[in-house]
Formats: C-alpha cells, structure tokens, sequence
C-alpha cells in the first residue's frame, strides 16, 4: 500500500466515521454505577450456582473492570464452536482456549471473551438503536436471517475483522516489552477488542438516563459461539446474568433492536427475560460479593484489577469530540473528531507525502474537499434504523 493510500485510508477512517454524533446529554459511567452493574450481575451468577466472567466497558471502549468468580482462582477457558456438527480441526471449530494470547500467558480467554462482548454491546449501539451480541449474530452470519437459504449476507457480514489490530485507529499491545500501548489508558479514543466483534450471546448496552454509556458482557457457559437458528428462544445463561447486571442501565424500550426491522425483519434484542431471574437486582451490594464470591482482576493490556469511572463520550478526554478548532469546517456543520492525549486532533488534514505535492500527491485543501463531499451526503441521508424516524442523520 503506498503512502499516499495509508494516509487517504487513515483520514477516511478518523474524519468521514465522526461526521456526526448521537450524544444527547453528558453521562458516564461512575464508580459506583460500575459496583452496581457488577453486584447484580455477580448475585444472579451465584445464585445459579455459576462462574461467570464479568465486564463493563464505556462507550469508547475502556475496560472499566473484570470481576472474576470464584475470586479470579480459576483460570477458565472457551471453546469455539458455530453449533453446526462440524468436526473438530476444520478452521476454529471446537478449538479449546485457556490462554487466549500466549504473549500474555497470565490472561485466561473467559475474560478476553466477556470484554469482547461488552465491547461489542456498546461499539454496535447508540441514541437510536440499542444492539446486543444477539443482534450481532443475526447480522454478520453469511445469510441474513441465519438459515434462510440463497438469502444474501447479513448487513454486517465481516464485521469482526473491523478490530484486527492492524489499523490506524487501534493501536496495538506492545507484549514483547510488557508495556501497553493503546488499550491501557495510555491512547485515548477507541480501543480495539481482544476478540474482535463478538456474536456470542451475552454482550448487552448500557444506557444512563437514556443516554448510551457503555457495555456490559458476561462469560459463564465457556462456549463461545453464535446463534444458527434464530426461529427459536434459548435459555441463555450468559443473558440471564448480564440481564441483571443492566437492570439499572436498560436501553429505552422504542429503541431496541428488536422494535427496529432491516429489509421487513424484525431484529433480536435478547432470548432472556427480566421475570425468568432468580435473585432481586435492585437488593444486590458490591460489597456482598466482592471477595466473598468473586474479585476484580488484572488483564494485561486492558485493567489493572480496579474499578474506574467511564469516559463521558463526547467530552476531548474520551478521545471523540466536536471540533474546536476551524480546521474540519468540511460542510458548515460540527464533525466530531479524534483527539490524541494532549487534547490535539490525532489526523488533521495533511498533504501527500509520497508521492509529494507537485508529483502527483494530494495537497491538504484536496484531502479536505474529498473528506466534506463524503460528509455532505451522510447530513444529508436519513437513517433508517434510527428512532424516532427521520430525526436523526447517518452516521457513517
């Protein structure tokens, strides 16, 4: 790839994707919302008698902690499978992970797998669409539905290769020094799943006051899959667990996906149900299962074993905001950017540099008129999928 299609790709990526934002109020994920979350999740586990993994990402994707059952003593592993009889050997199927990175051989995949699923909860939500890991499932399978035979590709077929960590947006873990470099707080801004884009069942969003804040993901079963037939309802004890932990933080109602239709069919939110848990969230205390059935833990690259608050998204310290500056006036509207460490935009427009300008390269003026006239038509187009209908523009 020449230098001058990296750094095209680059600005296409960081400006066109942040044409417009869906933050309507400023919330984020406190502390003690996070004690929260983990303590309802954490009681209903153990009241089925279940290990299970817990995460809550916010909407940028910070891992805000991982609690751990029983006391992070386990080191639990997943198996890869899609459900569909075929034999083991062929691709990833029924692969056996207990370590998920050997370069970071201290990280059990469970817990790789439910931030993978918190991360996934909140990356495919927003103010006008609530999306679960289910919801994944049903849209990146190769027919849409799933099972319908000659049907086409889901929407978002593929989609799980966006978090390879290859790309200008996510910067890698840096496992030979032992030193993180983008997922760990030290970037900020978007930050890469360890899985990619999950369609196991379990991955929920969170919403504050209406107001999308994060996600929450859950491991207990150890199977990491997807749903091959959604013409059914399973009994899914990773929804169940993750159910309770968003008791608090549910996503308004007229917004879930199962309220929002792609091509006539109606999309799946969960297969779980609120009346089907055995434990009462709203009695549940952190206090009650940390270190009693549970405790938060370390995973490299991600959280160093302590709860910390979320990002409010929009703000210049989540690394995605409106910008302040006259640079990205690309069409007369506000664009949202990235913002590096230090509060400076991480990918202003710039000039070619191979080939240079005079040679065939594009000056940063030509950057900008590409970068607007693609903006210019998501102002423009409405999205279907958002609700209320036509009160919202693409995003893209």
């Amino acid at each position: 790839m020449t230098g001058r299609l990296k750094k095209f790709l680059a600005l296409t990526l960081a400006l066109a994707a942040f044409g417009a934002t869906d933050r309507a109020t400023a919330e984020n994920l406190t502390v003690a919302d996070v004690q929260q979350i983990i303590a309802a999740a954490a009681t209903e586990a153990n009241a089925r008698s279940l290990d299970a993994t817990i995460a809550v990402v916010d909407r940028v994707g910070n891992v805000l902690c991982v609690f751990d059952m029983p006391n992070g003593a386990v080191l639990r592993g997943i198996t890869i499978t899609t459900q569909r009889g075929i034999a083991a050997g062929n691709g990833l199927e029924q692969v056996q992970q207990i370590f998920a990175n050997a370069s970071v051989p201290n990280t059990p995949s469970t817990r790789l797998s439910a931030i993978a699923k918190a991360i996934t909860g909140a990356y495919l939500s927003s103010a006008g669409n609530a999306f679960t890991t289910r919801t994944a499932s049903q849209i990146v399978q190769e027919h849409f539905n799933p099972g319908e035979r000659f049907a086409p590709s889901g929407p978002l077929f593929g989609v799980q290769f966006s978090q390879l960590p290859c790309s200008d947006m996510s910067v890698r873990f840096n496992a030979s020094s032992g030193v993180p470099t983008g997922e760990i707080s030290t970037t900020v801004g978007p930050k890469r799943s360890p899985l990619g884009l999950s369609a196991d069942p379990g991955g929920l969003p969170l919403y504050k006051n209406g107001v999308m804040v994060g996600g929450l993901g859950i491991e207990s079963d150890q199977i990491y899959t997807i749903d091959p037939n959604i013409g059914d309802f399973d009994n899914p004890v990773d929804e169940l667990i993750a159910l309770a932990g968003q008791s608090s933080f549910t996503a308004p109602r007229s917004i879930q996906a199962d309220r929002i239709f792609v091509e006539g069919k109606s999309l799946r939110y969960t297969d779980a149900q609120i009346a089907s848990l055995v434990s009462d969230p709203s009695t549940a205390t952190f206090a009650a299962v940390n270190g009693v059935v549970g405790s938060l833990v370390t995973v490299p690259g991600y959280t160093a074993g302590a709860i910390i608050a979320g990002q409010t998204y929009g703000d210049i310290a989540s690394g995605f905001a409106a910008d302040n500056t006259s640079v990205y006036d690309f069409v007369g509207q506000t664009v949202f950017i990235l913002y590096d460490n230090g509060g400076s935009p991480r990918f202003p427009p710039t000039a070619s540099t191979e080939p240079t300008v005079g040679s065939g390269g594009m000056t940063s003026d030509e950057v900008t008129t590409i970068i607007g006239n693609a903006l210019k038509i998501a102002f423009a187009a409405r999205a279907q999928i958002r609700r209320p209908l036509g009160t919202s523009n693409a995003q893209v």
